[in-house]
């Protein structure tokens, strides 16, 4: 049972990295062909800054979904990561072909593999390095959507009017307060509906 378990919880990490992934390639996709639209809108210049408009809008909302998400990703790797360094989940069962510890460096199972290699990460291979702050997550899914945001404001306000910004600011509230109404689906619903004493002595990291 406890094989089971910390295959899910594996699986459910790779699985949320692959995700992460694949929006960062839909997003740039889809923000290069925004550009390219927004930009031949203004050379053409048949129908007038209402295309040029509605471009720049779309370009903005998609900004801040692709931040939004991007921030929700990085606190839901840290939740699953906890998962992962835990030796009560991740250790190894009675069911399980321990080999008897002869080294106590070598690491015995999951739990305490994936806390030395981040360890190991932190405190030695990235120690003092120029780069070791450009993480994965905060890169892809938190600094670049960022950039694109503030990049999509300053062409409106550049080539359109201030105007255009307030109606964004308030799409932006408009498109949160929706997506929050429609919720995290019919399975999470039923999570959320349990007793929260039952989650709450389930789960080892609930302050």
């Amino acid at each position: 049972m406890k094989t089971e378990l910390r295959e899910y919880v594996k699986e459910t990490f790779f699985h949320e990295l692959d995700r992460v992934s694949n929006r960062t390639d839909w997003f740039l996709i889809f923000h290069a062909i925004l550009f390219e639209a927004f930009f031949a809108c203004k050379e053409k210049d048949e129908y007038g800054y209402i295309p040029m408009a509605v471009i720049g809008l779309i370009g903005i909302l998609m900004s801040y979904i692709w931040l939004m998400n991007g921030i929700r990703a990085w606190n839901t790797l840290a939740q699953i990561g906890n998962y992962m360094s835990d030796s009560k989940i991740m250790g190894d069962d009675d069911t399980d072909n321990v080999v008897k510890r002869t080294n106590p460096q070598i690491p015995q199972n999951v739990a305490e593999m994936h806390n030395r290699i981040f360890f190991d990460r932190k405190k030695t291979y990235l120690k003092g390095k120029i780069y070791s702050w450009a993480g994965d997550v905060p890169t892809f899914a938190i600094a670049i959507p960022s950039l694109f945001l503030i990049a999509w404001l300053i062409i409106l306000w550049y080539y359109l009017c201030f105007f255009l910004i307030v109606i964004s600011v308030i799409a932006m509230v408009l498109i949160s307060l929706i997506i929050h109404c429609i919720g995290p689906g019919p399975g999470l619903n039923k999570i959320e509906n349990q007793s929260s004493e039952n989650l709450e002595s389930s789960s080892p990291h609930i302050n």
